[in-house]
């Protein structure tokens, strides 16, 4: 059959086979691999994405661990610096008082409905004052501060009368707000 064809047939008949062969090759060897190989160049891509959102997470590792050791000692310290008594919050209203310089001329705690009022009345200038407001910062707890008046007393030497309550109430959890 294939001597019955002129040699222009038989040209035409082997360049279609190798087209055919070419064709073949082409959809089901060579298409094939260039596809998985684009497939595994985005693999590889979003794996270095992935190893480089790590490698970034790791090296805030060590911040985030001396944050949260920072705030595990504060909240360490807080808990320590807690009011737990009626008797604790006296003394440090004393203590600061004194040590600023502001004189306690009354010094009344009333128990009332399951919590304990205590109120004061005390004297002392401006810079005492602020100092004694900011040595009762380390207040914490139970403690609820319901008044802090301020009123010059007219003299002479700028002394500021003072009168305040403070509640302290154990059902009180920090912040103000009653468990």
């Amino acid at each position: 059959m294939l001597d019955n064809l002129s040699p222009r047939e038989r040209i035409i008949l082997v360049i279609l086979f190798i087209t055919i062969i070419v064709a073949l090759y082409y959809y089901f060897l060579y298409q094939p691999i260039v596809t998985e190989i684009s497939e595994t160049r985005k693999k590889v891509e979003s794996s270095e994405l992935q190893i480089q959102e790590y490698i970034i997470k790791i090296s805030k590792k060590a911040d985030l661990e001396k944050k949260y050791s920072q705030l595990n000692n504060f909240i360490e310290g807080y808990k320590e610096k807690s009011i737990k008594s009626v008797n604790e919050m006296l003394q440090i209203l004393e203590e600061q008082a004194s040590s600023s310089g502001i004189m306690i001329t009354s010094f009344i705690p009333v128990s009332k409905d399951g919590h304990t009022e205590v109120r004061m009345a005390a004297e002392g200038s401006y810079q005492e004052l602020v100092i004694f407001l900011n040595g009762i910062k380390v207040l914490n707890g139970p403690i609820e501060y319901q008044i802090l008046r301020i009123t010059n007393n007219q003299r002479a030497d700028g002394t500021l009368t003072i009168n305040a309550t403070f509640v302290y109430d154990s059902d009180i959890i920090s912040g103000g707000e009653k468990s």
